[in-house]
């Protein structure tokens, strides 16, 4: 994971990447050094911090606790089909109600968060995640003509039915590509079925590295993201990285790290906004050094720093 490497980049952190029963915990130990665990950290002192990455892979007390999203808090009936998932809910509250901090992306989680599973706002901090724009940058490389990239798996937060359905309205047509997991297969093969039936060209390129991801990023037309929800949005951000216009819902995660001159705000519920903000995409004259410029101060390094400075509060 890039905080991993964020962290591990400093002077002053060892990573110590442990991989036990797939469970991604990081811990901290001050002494001089920070030594960074999937499992666990000890300082030389003795004493231990535990910094789950997700609270999923929590045990039943961490120190810090990483909440990407509070999606499956608020779409219950999605996400708890069956014994399994309601128990995993449980998991994922417990370890949010008793690990010492919590570190969410925005401003939008955090106040999900709160209201959702009450946790008291002096213990919960906002971290921005970050952008490698050494990895998403521009390149030398001409731009597939009315070529619409969506990233992302079939999970219904994501709204991909409502952007194919955009897609087929535009003319001349557009394709639509897809880059991202398997997940959620039934909602992925629903998309399918709805492409195939409105005549849209619609091509999915399966998960891919940044690399790659960068070229896909370079070569599309547009980036779109119509989520209903988000935690933080990173594809937006990556797509602008590498100079590419972006059309995102106009929902509160995104207006909270985009303006208005950096992305095509549409109303994720309307299939016809999202066509008309894709047309004005296309059409705008877009100014790729000033979309790259308007994400540099979202960086992994940034997130380390801020990442640690959660630590030394738990350590206080």
């Amino acid at each position: 994971m890039e905080i991993i490497d964020a962290l591990q980049d400093r002077m002053d952190v060892e990573v110590l990447d442990i991989r036990r029963k797939e469970l991604r915990i990081l811990g901290r130990a001050i002494g001089g050094n920070l030594s960074v665990w999937l499992q666990k950290a000890t300082r030389r002192d003795g004493n231990v911090i535990f910094h789950a990455l997700d609270p999923t892979c929590s045990p039943n007390h961490v120190d810090v606790l990483t909440v990407h999203d509070m999606i499956p808090f608020k779409y219950l009936h999605l996400y708890q089909r069956g014994l399994l998932p309601a128990l995993g809910h449980a998991v994922n509250l417990q370890a949010i109600m008793t690990a010492n901090r919590v570190i969410v992306p925005t401003k939008h989680v955090m106040s999900d968060l709160i209201r959702l599973c009450g946790r008291e706002a002096s213990h919960v901090h906002v971290v921005p995640e970050g952008v490698d724009g050494s990895v998403f940058r521009p390149l030398e490389m001409a731009r597939e003509e009315r070529t619409v990239l969506f990233v992302g798996d079939g999970n219904p937060s994501k709204n991909l039915p409502r952007l194919v359905e955009a897609v087929a309205s535009l003319r001349p047509p557009v394709k639509l590509l897809r880059v991202g997991s398997d997940k959620w297969r039934i909602e992925l093969r629903d998309a399918r079925r709805l492409a195939e039936k409105l005549g849209v060209e619609f091509r999915e390129l399966g998960p891919v590295a940044n690399e790659e991801l960068t070229r896909w990023y370079n070569q599309c037309s547009v980036l779109a993201c119509p989520s209903l929800d988000e935690g933080f949005g990173l594809p937006p951000l990556e797509a602008l990285s590498c100079g590419t216009p972006v059309v995102v819902s106009d929902i509160p995660p995104h207006r909270e790290h985009m303006k208005k001159d950096m992305a095509v705000f549409v109303d994720p519920l309307d299939p016809k906004s999202i066509a008309d903000g894709i047309g004005r995409a296309l059409s705008q004259d877009w100014n790729p050094k000033g979309l790259r410029n308007a994400v540099r101060r979202f960086s992994w390094s940034k997130c380390a720093e801020q990442t640690m400075a959660v630590y030394e509060k738990v350590l206080a």
